[in-house]
């Protein structure tokens, strides 16, 4: 009479975790990267915080809106820190519940957008570490201004400040 083995059961456990511990190595060969993308941006986008701002006012001029013109004046002023690149912003302007967003990209042209003293419609730049600049943008009636950073990778960060703006 033949009689039947099976694997004993120190085998079966070795084999098992064997695996197991393979199964693991390769989901995460496989995540990996992927994480490590996701995570890059959103670090990325955790260092601009309190690095790229709005300010009330740079000497005399203020961040308002001019009733008269329909203009928002805003002035923007980024940190020192050289952690991130950064691309450009969007800046919200807000009334009672709406809002209407303008992106400014460094070197491209925006109608509804001009640096303070400029034309609408010409080359714009972003502020460079350590600096501010001030751009009035066409708009209808705005109380509130928000910024979010645009970083080099093309994400666009959470908002890092807001501010209240005064008529002019």
């Amino acid at each position: 009479m033949k009689t039947k083995r099976g694997l004993s059961p120190g085998v079966a456990i070795i084999l098992l975790i064997a695996v197991t511990v393979i199964a693991v190595t390769m989901i995460f060969a496989f995540v990996r990267p992927w994480i490590q993308d996701m995570l890059s941006d959103k670090g990325s986008c955790f260092q601009t915080m309190g690095e790229v701002n709005l300010v009330a006012e740079i000497g005399s001029v203020e961040s308002c809106y001019d009733e008269e013109n329909g203009e928002a004046v805003v002035i923007v002023k980024r940190g020192s820190s050289d952690a991130f690149e950064l691309k450009g912003f969007v800046i919200a302007l807000d009334l009672e519940g709406e809002s209407k967003s303008f992106e400014i990209i460094d070197g491209q042209n925006n109608s509804e957008i001009k640096k303070y003293n400029g034309e609408y419609g010409e080359q714009l730049s972003i502020p460079g570490r350590g600096e501010a600049i001030t751009y009035v943008i066409k708009s209808v009636l705005a109380s509130k201004a928000r910024i979010a950073p645009i970083l080099k990778s093309g994400v666009t960060c959470s908002e890092t400040d807001d501010i209240e703006l005064i008529l002019c």
